[in-house]
């Protein structure tokens, strides 16, 4: 059985990483600009609560500034403090949920470009449908806001079509996590599009097989965690938006990488890389270097069409369990197993 010499050291956070979005984004900038005043407004009218919420935050973080009171307010930065022992990802995850089986990461984008749009639009549909009928009424048509919303049926028909694809872009499906040691989970959902050895990884410290996994719009963009281990570092590479399916977009495009080291001996190195796509500029990571997490507990995601890799050692004891071709999902399938050569 190959061996580590030693545990890694965590490395220093990435400097670049002010956030779980360090590309930042348009919407991410409305929902903080529209959060601080939130809480602005909750400081006013209750803060026995805020105070509440404070100290309960206070259990979980270290060093947590006093104008962060809620789970909605570190929801892009839960990254930026060290955790306690009570702080759990899962927690985390519930408390900024506000969409039922949506990922949480995806709220802003679902509110501001679907769902305020579409009750623009039906309401919008009323009073057009109502001025038309009065002045057709005006010229002898004998038409009514009924027959008139029935020429708007069609649009709103459409707009419902778009809100439900949306929905089900940023959707966050059950997953019934396979969890065991001598595991390697697949990261992410998607079809695998390429199986390589490589001679040498310098985090790996030795041969290594990467494995690339593409996601279409139609799959979950959800990544997860595929070891019981923790995270030695993170870093964030600014690039293009290249397609996806392209090799060099591995190299070129905006990326976040995640480096692992199990927690069982012989605490394999593991990495995993999400890769921004074409229409793809965002990529979230919620990881702070020094987190551990259990094997399938999700860790970010990519916005829309995109690529994620795992990289792992190629050793004796490592059956891989995936070939080019294969679907897989996030925290169920498995990518490899590393198996007892005694």
């Amino acid at each position: 059985m190959s061996e580590t010499p030693q545990r890694l050291p965590i490395e220093q956070p990435d400097p670049s990483i002010w956030c779980i979005q360090p590309a930042g984004g348009w919407a991410m900038r409305i929902e903080r600009w529209w959060r601080r005043r939130e809480t602005l407004y909750e400081r006013v009218v209750d803060p026995a609560m805020v105070e509440d919420r404070q100290r309960e935050l206070l259990h979980r973080f270290v060093d947590l500034p006093s104008e962060l009171a809620f789970w909605s307010d570190l929801k892009y930065t839960v990254n930026q403090f060290d955790k306690t022992e009570t702080f759990r990802f899962v927690d985390y995850i519930a408390r900024v949920r506000r969409y039922q089986r949506s990922a949480p990461w995806g709220t802003a984008e679902i509110a501001i470009l679907i769902q305020l749009p579409a009750v623009l639009f039906f309401v919008g549909s009323l009073f057009a449908a109502y001025f038309i009928a009065r002045v057709l009424e005006d010229f002898g048509y004998a038409i009514t806001e009924g027959q008139m919303l029935l020429f708007f049926a069609p649009y709103g028909v459409l707009i419902l079509l778009i809100v439900a694809a949306v929905h089900r872009f940023f959707r966050d499906p059950p997953r019934k996590i396979v969890n065991a040691d001598n595991l390697v989970l697949a990261p992410a959902d998607g079809k695998v599009v390429e199986v390589t050895r490589l001679d040498h990884h310098p985090f790996i410290g030795g041969p290594a097989i990467r494995v690339g996994v593409f996601l279409s719009l139609f799959d979950v963009h959800l990544q997860r965690f595929p070891v019981n281990g923790r995270v030695i570092g993170v870093s964030w590479h600014p690039g293009k938006q290249l397609n996806a399916l392209r090799p060099e977009a591995a190299r070129e495009n905006e990326a976040i990488e995640t480096r692992i080291e199990e927690h069982a001996a012989p605490h394999r190195r593991i990495v995993v890389r999400q890769i921004a796509g074409m229409i793809a500029s965002k990529v979230v990571n919620i990881l702070r270097p020094g987190d551990e997490l259990e094997a399938g507990e999700r860790i970010g995601m990519i916005k829309f069409g995109s690529r994620c890799e795992i990289i792992v050692p190629d050793v004796p004891e490592l059956e891989l369990h995936v070939a080019a071709g294969m679907r897989l999902k996030a925290g169920e399938s498995l990518i490899a197993r590393w198996v007892d050569l005694d």
